[in-house]
Formats: C-alpha cells, sequence, structure tokens
C-alpha cells in the first residue's frame, strides 16, 4: 500500500496560535437559577468584571435573557437568562421559552441546595447531547456560618462536605456524572471558579473545532481517532503530525492473513484467485487441480497488496493426524480467520476444524462452493417449469445448516459462484469479512479486492473516505511545521499518495485495466476512453496543486504559499488553509475517481 505521509521529527512544542476560522465560530454559554441566586455577580466574576464598570452586569433582576462577551474569547458570549420560578414552570417550558436551542453549554447556579427543577432541567439538557455544569453561588456565606456553629473550624473540611452534599443530591436527582463548582460572589478568585474557567476554556474549544470539523468529515470515529482528535484541539497542529504519521503507517504496514483449508476439488485454489482478482493462468495464480499435493501452507498475496496475504493449507482430509494437531502445526496464530470449502456435504472433519478453531478463539466461515454446478445439475434433473433456483438455494442451506447444526451451535454458512464474486452469497461473505475485521484491517482489505462490481465500487468509496479527514489533516500539520521553503512539498507529497492510493482501489492503473481487457476482449484505450479525471494524466506536486486550486480558490492557495514561509507566525494559519484546501480537494477527486470507476465497469459489461 502506499505510504500516507513523509517521516518528519515533530518540532518542539511552541504556545497555540488559532486561526480565524476558528475564532469565527460562535459558542453560547447560558446561565440559568432562581432570582436571588448571584447570577449577575457570577456573570461578573467569571468575567473579570466587578460591579460597577461599564460592561458588568445589573444586579437588578434581569426580565429577559442579556448578553456579555465572555473575556478574551472572539464570538463567545455569557448569556443571564430570567430567573426560574420554581412553582410556576417544568423544564421542558422553561428551555423552550428561553430558545435554549440556540445554546451551546449550559451552567445552572444556586445559592442553597440543588432541587427537584435544577435535577429536571440538567437531564433534559443532556439529553439534547448538551453538556451542562452545577454552581453552588455565595459559598462564603456558607462559611461563615460553619465558622460561628463550630469550635473547630477547618475551612478545606467545610468546602469537601458542600461539594459532596451537592453531588450526592444531584445524583439522587438522577444526575450521575454531574460537575459542581463551588464559588464566591466577593472572592471569586477563591475556591472553585478557576477550575471552571479551565473547564469552560476547554469545552469552547473542542466545540470550536468541532465546528471546523463538520460531522460529515468525522463520520465513523473510533477510539484511536479520538486520541488523535484530542491531541490536535489541546496541543494544536504543529504537535499532532507524529501521531498522525505513527497512525497511517500501522495502517501501511499491518498484515491481513485469510487461512483457505478444504478437500481435494473443493474449488480452494479458484476461490483463491477470484478473490485477488486473477485468473489460472495470471501470473501469481494458485494453480487449480484434482489432486491435493499441498503439504505445507502456500501463501498467495494480493498483486497490489502484499500484506495481504491467502494462504492455501493442507485439507485436513488429506492429514494423518486430529484437528488439534492440525492446527498446533499450522500455527493457527498465524492467521486473522479461516475458510473452510468444500463443494459437497459438510463433514466430520471440517466441523472439528471448526470447534478447535473456535476454541483457539479464531473466527471462521462455512463456504460451500461450485454452486452454480448444483443449479446446473439441478435444472437438468427437472422440467424447467418445475425448477425454482430461489427455492432451491433455500433447500440448500438448510441443508448445509442441518449438517452443521448438529454439532456447532451456531455458524454462518455461504453458497458461492467460486469464479464470480458478484454472484449468490460472495458479496455478503465479503461484508462478513469486513465487519468481522479491526478498523485497520478492514481498511486494507477493502482496499485490496477487486473492483468488480457497482456495488463494491461504492463500498469503496465508503471506506477511503472514513480516512480522508485524517489525510487532510495530516497536511495541514505538516504544513504547520515551521520549515521554510520545504512546507508546501512536505504537504503535497501525503496527497499524491493518497491519490494513488484511490486509483489503484478503484482499478484503474493500467495493470488492472489491462487485466480487464484481457476478460472482455476490449482494449486498454476504450476503457481509458472513458475515465475523465484528470489524475489519468500522471498523479504528481502539479497535478495535485491543480486539483487544490480548484476545489478550494487559487487565493487560498497562493495565501497558504505565503504564509507558510514565515515560521511560527505564518504556519497555523497556513495550515488551517490547507486543511480546507486538502479535504476539498481529496472529496472531489474521490468522487470523480468512483465515476470513473463505475464507467469503466460499464464499459466492461457493454455488449457489442
Amino acid at each position: 500500500m502506499a505510504s500516507s505521509g513523509v517521516e518528519l521529527q515533530a518540532p518542539t512544542p511552541v504556545p497555540v496560535h488559532y486561526p480565524q476560522e476558528f475564532d469565527c465560530v460562535k459558542v453560547n454559554i447560558a446561565v440559568i437559577g432562581e432570582s436571588g441566586s448571584g447570577k449577575s455577580t457570577f456573570a461578573n466574576a467569571i468575567r473579570a468584571v466587578t460591579t460597577g464598570e461599564e460592561r458588568a452586569a445589573p444586579t437588578e433582576i434581569p426580565t429577559e435573557s442579556t448578553e456579555y462577551p465572555y473575556g478574551q474569547y472572539p464570538n463567545v458570549s455569557l448569556w443571564e437568562l430570567p430567573g426560574i420560578k420554581t412553582h410556576e414552570t417544568t423544564a421542558e417550558k422553561y428551555l423552550k421559552q428561553m430558545k435554549c436551542d440556540e445554546f451551546d453549554v449550559f451552567i445552572i447556579i444556586t445559592s442553597e441546595h440543588f432541587r427537584d427543577i435544577h435535577f429536571r432541567l440538567g437531564k433534559e439538557i443532556q439529553s439534547k447531547e448538551k453538556n451542562v455544569y452545577f454552581v453552588r453561588s455565595k459559598i462564603e456565606s456558607d462559611l461563615t456560618a460553619a465558622q460561628l456553629q463550630s469550635a473547630v473550624y477547618n475551612e478545606d473540611e467545610v468546602l469537601k462536605t458542600i461539594r459532596q452534599k451537592c453531588i450526592d443530591s444531584l445524583k439522587e436527582g438522577g444526575m450521575e456524572s454531574a460537575c459542581v463548582f463551588l464559588v464566591s460572589g466577593t472572592q471569586p478568585q477563591l475556591y472553585d471558579l478557576p477550575e471552571l474557567e479551565k473547564t469552560l476554556e476547554e469545552d469552547i474549544t473542542n466545540r470550536k473545532w468541532d465546528a471546523i470539523f463538520s460531522a460529515e468529515e468525522l463520520h465513523d470515529v473510533d477510539e484511536e481517532d479520538a486520541v488523535i482528535l484530542k491531541h490536535f484541539k489541546n496541543l494544536g497542529l504543529h504537535s499532532v503530525a507524529s501521531k498522525l504519521q505513527s497512525h497511517f503507517k500501522t495502517v501501511q504496514e499491518a498484515e491481513l492473513n485469510i487461512a483457505i483449508t478444504g478437500e481435494s476439488g473443493s474449488g480452494k485454489s479458484t476461490f483463491i484467485n477470484t478473490i485477488r482478482g486473477l485468473k489460472q493462468n495470471d501470473k501469481g495464480a494458485a494453480k487449480a487441480g484434482v489432486f491435493d499435493s499441498t503439504q505445507v501452507p502456500t501463501a498467495y498475496p494480493y498483486p497490489k497488496h502484499p500484506n495481504v496475504k491467502l494462504w492455501d493449507l493442507p485439507g485436513i482430509g488429506t492429514m494423518n493426524y486430529e484437528a488439534q494437531e492440525y492446527l498446533t502445526r499450522l500455527d493457527f496464530k498465524t492467521y486473522d480467520f479461516f475458510i473452510i470449502i468444500t463443494s459437497l456435504r459438510f463433514t466430520t472433519n471440517h466441523t472439528m476444524l471448526a470447534q478447535e478453531i473456535h476454541k483457539m478463539g479464531r473466527k471462521f466461515y462455512f463456504v460451500r462452493s461450485k454452486i452454480d454446478q448444483d443449479i446446473r445439475n439441478e435444472r437438468e434433473d427437472k422440467e424447467p417449469s418445475n425448477f425454482n433456483e430461489i427455492e432451491f438455494l433455500k433447500r440448500m442451506r438448510i441443508d448445509c445448516d442441518t449438517h452443521l447444526k448438529d454439532v456447532m451451535k451456531s455458524c454462518r454458512v455461504f453458497l458461492i459462484m467460486g469464479k464470480d464474486m458478484s454472484l449468490y452469497d460472495f458479496p455478503k461473505l465479503l461484508d462478513t469479512f469486513r465487519d468481522d475485521l479491526p478498523k485497520h484491517k478492514k481498511h486494507i482489505f477493502m482496499t485490496a479486492l477487486p473492483n468488480i462490481s457497482f456495488q463494491m465500487c461504492k463500498k469503496k468509496q465508503k471506506e477511503l473516505r472514513k480516512r480522508m479527514w485524517k489525510v487532510a489533516l495530516l497536511s495541514a500539520a505538516v504544513s504547520a511545521v515551521p520549515i521554510p521553503g520545504l512546507t508546501v512539498v512536505c504537504n503535497t507529497a501525503s496527497l499524491v499518495s493518497e491519490l494513488e492510493t484511490y486509483y489503484t482501489t478503484f482499478d484503474l492503473d493500467d495493470e488492472s485495466l489491462q487485466r480487464m481487457t484481457d476478460e472482455v476482449g476490449k482494449s486498454v484505450e476504450d476503457l481509458k476512453a472513458v475515465i475523465k479525471s484528470p489524475l489519468k494524466d500522471g498523479i504528481n506536486f502539479d497535478a495535485v496543486m491543480e486539483l487544490m486550486k480548484k476545489a478550494s480558490g487559487k487565493r487560498s492557495i497562493n495565501t497558504a504559499i505565503a504564509l507558510s514561509v514565515f515560521p511560527i507566525v505564518g504556519s497555523v494559519p497556513a495550515g488551517v488553509i490547507s486543511y480546507r484546501a486538502a479535504y476539498c480537494m481529496l472529496m472531489s477527486s474521490l468522487k470523480q475517481l468512483a465515476i470513473d470507476a463505475h464507467n469503466v465497469l460499464l464499459k466492461v459489461f457493454e455488449r457489442e
């Protein structure tokens, strides 16, 4: 597989300089509480504003939502909402009246203890997948009262007790993971206000980055992807390059080993060739034969993906030892999963092998091959009007299940025609393989498969889109590395590599096109004629730059190039421009190449 990045040493971290796009994202923080709970005092304290200043929140009771700029954060506002009338409203009604769908973060404040209305507000806000924080205000009054009531006064212990009581009451109200902060209106620098400010800063930062990375870009984010995003959001573009390079290196170097076993003549070799897009006489094809001469496992790699291998194992029926010994001798740990093939009925040998594979924690699949021969034989034995292919396949599956389920509690059987991956259960078999694999191996499996159908073309396009944001982010991260004169070259190298992956994945390269023409009697020129992507003329620096200009505008790219030569100051804005340009370019290129692959298939299937 082509590499998706260039090896660079990550620079020493520097302070994060957020780009202009980041500053343009609007974030609204709502402060909710009863009248007299200290909302205005809190709004002033958290904004480091003293009462009496022109920009201070007035202490009188607000009758409508009032907006205040939140510190030094551009486009972040703190909103003081009118007080909750606890006996006259429900949580749902209050939030609707206050148009709370327009707010991103909520702070619920009280100067006493949290009550039912606070619990209900918190749960309603969380149901909308928004963060809510609870503030216990006027904490200095509690401390004064505790000092007067106790001969032995320990402020830390009193604060600990108050905090725990708040947490316990919130838990009783159904808020299991509530964040509680104790604040003072008269001494804002004390107690939990600094921690609340830090928490809000992280929340604001995350929401702004989430807005830059659209939901369309970040679909199917797994645990590893979440770590990359968190690292990026917390430390910035300059620090994420090494993590992304490590991620792509793991994907590039991943190996996938698929074990194929079955008796002589069961169709193992045909299956191995077909799933790799080869014919029997092609270079590297498995040789089919009536007699199974395989005594040791034989590897058959995918032509363009040597890390993905199918292993032809000696048929268990040809060996002189039991299933457990068979797997031990063959070093079963080498293989990611097993395919057990037969062209007849499944036997005790098959079930014993499957049981041992299951005991050792590996997945296996039963494949009933040469189903086209069974259909042909059945059709010849009956009058044409009496033959129903759907009913015959249904009976075939029942027969397979009957022979297996007496021994196996649960198993999956796939009926296939060995020479055609588009018929019967072959597509379902491939989907099952893909779904059962770890994410990084799922990717190499999907990109290795031959592009033999319109359905496969769509699945490949979907799979490639999943990593697009990471490739674009690597491009941006490398752009942000302050190496004058080298930035744009490094940026483009990862994009060239990714586009080459797209091209070969869709079988648009000359070798794949030649293989298709050998099958259908058309020329390579016939197939190339329907390819419209400019990448058909070569994937290189100049081609990528032209595509980026077309995708996102020449001015943006030229700005990125100009900014990139100024270390630190220009690097982050250049990186953000690069991210958007790279993502748009990859998206449009992938779409066009998928269309080209579709049109090539139409040409292949075209009848003279």
